[in-house]
């Protein structure tokens, strides 16, 4: 058995069907937008295998795997959500569990939920291919599919307002490395 069989077994086991079938869909969208952007397959469908490795940790796994790594990190305090460490986590894991060394890879993994300013065109393709799989279903996320495919920075503009929006809807706290994504991403977008 290869390591990517054995990272989906270990996936079908510790995930929620709901939440397997999504990572699914995020790596199926992962490699379309990988070779429809001239990224390597291999990577996009290993990092999207990742991104959501860690979410169906408890809390008090999830403090413990981050205590035990010292993973803290000052940007994720204001959210007030220790499970918005899921990315993060799941980085530490693909690396010290399964030898994942790709910084390009372990980056698109822990900056999936967040973005980041400076993010590589695999970074960009696991946050899009998170919100763009097939089972996602919300106002404006047609326009951010068929931006995907044509633009990715047009298509990470749409998504993180999307986000944004959300959030501010929510009352919820705002991750500071969002905010300075969109603003580049607003710069990229000025014609």
């Amino acid at each position: 058995m290869n390591n990517k069989e054995v990272l989906l077994a270990r996936l079908k086991k510790n995930l929620k069907e709901s939440r397997y079938n999504h990572v699914i869909g995020v790596k199926e969208a992962a490699i379309e937008l990988a070779k429809v952007h001239g990224v390597s397959s291999d990577k996009a469908e290993t990092a999207a295998l990742f991104h959501d490795y860690a979410k169906n940790f408890t809390n008090d796994e999830m403090r413990k795997y981050i205590e035990e790594k010292n993973l803290r990190d000052e940007t994720l305090s204001v959210c007030n959500s220790i499970n918005l460490y899921h990315g993060i986590v799941g980085a530490s894991i693909a690396e010290d569990e399964y030898g994942v060394k790709d910084r390009d890879i372990l980056n698109a993994i822990k900056n999936h939920t967040f973005g980041r300013a400076g993010m590589s065109k695999l970074e960009k393709i696991i946050y899009l291919a998170d919100i763009i799989e097939k089972s996602r279903d919300f106002e404006g996320l047609e326009e951010i599919r068929n931006k995907a495919f044509a633009d990715l920075n047009g298509a990470m503009l749409e998504a993180v307002n999307q986000t944004l929006l959300y959030l501010i809807r929510k009352n919820q706290a705002i991750n500071i490395n969002t905010i300075y994504a969109r603003n580049e991403f607003v710069k990229d977008n000025i014609k």
